[in-house]
C-alpha cells in the first residue's frame, strides 16, 4: 500500500513517505521511502535452495536433449 506523499506513474515509484505490503507467505513488511528517494524498486529474490534446484533442473534438461 502507498502512504501519503507516494505515487505511481506507471511501474515507477515516487515521493516519500512509507510503503507497505505483504511477503507471498502473508508476512506484513513496511519501510520508509525518504531523503528525496525519486524511484524505487522492490524485486522477490529467490532462497538459494530453489536456485540450486533450478540450476539442476537446468543440466538436467541439457543432458536429455543432447
Amino acid at each position: 500500500m502507498l502512504g501519503e506523499g507516494l505515487w505511481l506513474d506507471s511501474d515507477r515509484l515516487f515521493g516519500t513517505g512509507t510503503l507497505s505490503g505483504l511477503w507471498l507467505d502473508g508476512t506484513s513488511w513496511t519501510t520508509q521511502i525518504n531523503g528525496n528517494a525519486s524511484t524505487a524498486t522492490i524485486l522477490l529474490i529467490p532462497e538459494p535452495c530453489t536456485l540450486l534446484l533450478l540450476g539442476v533442473g537446468g543440466v538436467m534438461i541439457r543432458k536429455r536433449i543432447l
